[in-house]
């Protein structure tokens, strides 16, 4: 499975690659930004994205609401991860088509049973 990680945080970048590469044998694409997510994702059409919230350039939901109004990357399975506590935000999220939402820090367990639960879907 091809799985497309958008997130600004190098740390989370790098412990992310390790736990579904090494640890699941997912291929990982990375994008630093809402905006080279959506482009990347138009372009690589991915299994699955795991999408961060906060980040520069595009948010997370404003790549969501792109994504998901794209013929190329509609279908795309998109989980959503924030440590935002913003009420109404997964409600929000959920809505505008996100398949998961994830609170950072995640535990790996529960993002591993998302993105197979996900993938299985796919």
């Amino acid at each position: 499975m091809r799985v497309l990680l958008v997130d600004d945080s190098p740390m989370q970048q790098k412990i992310a690659k390790i736990y579904l590469e090494k640890g699941e044998g997912y291929t990982v694409l990375s994008a630093v930004n809402g905006r080279e997510g959506v482009d990347m994702a138009k372009k690589e059409k991915p299994d699955l994205i795991l999408l961060d919230v906060e980040m520069p350039e595009m948010s997370g939901e404003e790549a969501l609401k792109e994504l998901k109004l794209s013929e190329l990357t509609k279908d795309i399975p998109v989980i959503m991860c924030t440590a935002a506590e913003e009420e109404g935000l997964e409600q929000r999220l959920l809505s505008i088509g996100a398949a998961s939402f994830i609170k950072k820090p995640h535990g790996f367990s529960l993002l591993k049973n998302i993105v197979k639960d996900l993938g299985a879907k796919g």
